[in-house]
């Protein structure tokens, strides 16, 4: 009679011990699918309380790692989406898959807006030359050696004038603890119930970025952009908004405000119109549907 090899002899004793062991008794978890779309502003444009219409040629950004958070014990995760996905939401109007996890309890939703990382699953109208560019790192005057988490090229216009932006955001944040409309809570919070399913829809709001301050009631305003165009080539940069003064909230008796007389360039950076879009408005941009705005966490920019 021929002999079994060593290797063959390891595997059926593998096979055998793994026959043995005990099923899985946790209760079956709930799933949960986030997925991920453009809102209104990027399907249909954007129209500003002073007149400019805003469209996106390229919206380019990454998003993942959707996970629940379990410091306070009433959540049980099973398995998270630990990978990021690539989207370009300018060409690619419908609704699009983030991430798979499953839990119990009550649990509280995490998910990141970030760089690519090496290995990101590419969304419709994504390439891997994509990936390669938004993973080089470069310092500006908010990140340091940091990859892109957002690439923004798009134009605006009113009556006979327009103005282009190509915008390079290099942040990146983790988000959690998303408003309820009704003040009621979070729709971040869940609770996961034995064997069900359910869908968490994230959105991606690009109007945030021309917010007149960092509130859900603000005006929506290009005008005090336009005005940065130092130049006056038609090509609106950072640098340029950099030395430019942020809108002044909208007055009591409804105006629109117009801009602050601050100096900037002593108040620094972050107190200039650049400053106002890149630090306060763009964590705004991605939120849950029919939600409020979310706590965000800077983070670095991926593996």
């Amino acid at each position: 009679m021929r002999k079994l090899s060593p290797s063959l002899v390891t595997l059926a004793a593998a096979l055998g011990a793994a026959g043995c062991l005990p099923g899985d008794t946790r209760p079956v978890p709930e799933r949960v699918d986030a997925t991920i779309e453009p809102g209104p502003g990027l399907v249909n444009g954007i129209e500003t309380a002073d007149g400019w219409k805003i469209y996106f040629d390229r919206f380019l950004l990454a998003a993942g790692n959707f996970d629940f958070e379990e410091d306070d014990g009433t959540c049980n995760s099973y398995a998270e989406a630990r990978y990021d996905r690539l989207f370009d939401f300018a060409v690619a109007f419908g609704r699009q898959k983030l991430g798979t996890a499953y839990g119990l309890g009550t649990c509280r939703v995490e998910f990141r807006f970030r760089a690519p990382s090496f290995d990101a699953i590419l969304g419709q109208g994504t390439t891997a030359e994509d990936v390669a560019m938004m993973r080089l790192r470069a310092t500006d005057r908010f990140s340091e050696d940091e990859r892109v988490s957002l690439l923004a090229i798009g134009k605006a216009s009113k009556g006979g004038a327009s103005k282009r932006f190509q915008w390079v955001f290099r942040q990146s944040y983790e988000i959690t603890d998303c408003k309820s409309f009704s003040g009621d809570g979070f729709v971040t919070t869940l609770t996961l119930t034995e064997a069900a399913s359910s869908e968490l829809p994230i959105e991606v709001r690009a109007e945030e970025l021309f917010r007149s301050s960092a509130d859900d009631g603000a005006e929506l305003l290009f005008q005090p952009i336009a005005d940065a165009d130092a130049d006056g080539d038609g090509d609106v940069t950072f640098d340029e908004l950099s030395k430019a003064p942020r809108p002044v909230p909208e007055s009591p008796g409804g105006g629109l405000g117009g801009l602050s007389d601050a100096g900037v360039v002593d108040a620094g950076a972050e107190a200039s119109l650049e400053g106002l879009i890149y630090k306060e408005l763009l964590p705004r941009i991605l939120r849950v549907s029919g939600g409020g705005s979310c706590e965000v966490d800077e983070r670095g920019g991926g593996r």
